[in-house]
């Protein structure tokens, strides 16, 4: 679906991200520089994002109300709250992200994952800042997964895989899996 998904990407974003990916259809005889030029000429207006974006503002109009029943007082839980990426969101801004993709896309990825250090108690790791954090992907970012089904009937998922960062001379893939 990686065709679709960038066209769905390109469709959000407008502008020359939309023009780029050239989804105008093409006439019967028409030549190269014919298409470019009713290309460039073709108003680009990005509803997508207004309507997304409008979308977000009725979901998120009030703040989210949650029960947390007997971990509401935790410092660890507030940790995540008040940043749930380890980049300084807070986790309703992180959720205005993840609302955000789920339209343009369908679906997203959200993982939460834990450093692994050399801590052997609790306490240790409290010390060392170590928590738990979210982070989201986009099905571009997701390269490969696998679910397996369980003995009670329910599935898991065993493995999954995806971009980390890209630059120009290297991609970082990032494979977890149950181990």
């Amino acid at each position: 679906h990686r065709t679709r998904w960038e066209y769905l990407l390109h469709s959000y974003m407008g502008g020359d991200e939309y023009r780029k990916g050239a989804y105008l259809h093409r006439y019967q005889l028409e030549t190269d520089a014919e298409y470019a030029r009713r290309l460039e000429s073709t108003p680009l207006n990005n509803q997508c994002k207004s309507i997304v974006s409008l979308y977000n503002s009725f979901l998120f109009r009030q703040e989210p109300e949650r029960e947390l029943g007997s971990i509401a007082g935790d410092s660890r839980v507030a940790a995540i709250l008040e940043d749930a990426d380890l980049d300084g969101r807070n986790m309703d801004a992180f959720m205005r992200e993840v609302s955000i993709w789920s339209q343009v896309f369908g679906h997203c990825w959200v993982a939460i994952s834990k450093p692994s250090v050399s801590a052997v108690t609790l306490a240790d790791e409290l010390a060392q800042g170590v928590r738990p954090y979210l982070s989201v992907y986009s099905p571009l970012a997701v390269t490969d997964w696998l679910w397996a089904r369980q003995p009670n009937g329910s599935y898991a998922l065993k493995m999954v895989k995806f971009l980390e960062e890209i630059d120009d001379t290297l991609q970082v893939v990032t494979e977890y899996t149950e181990t």
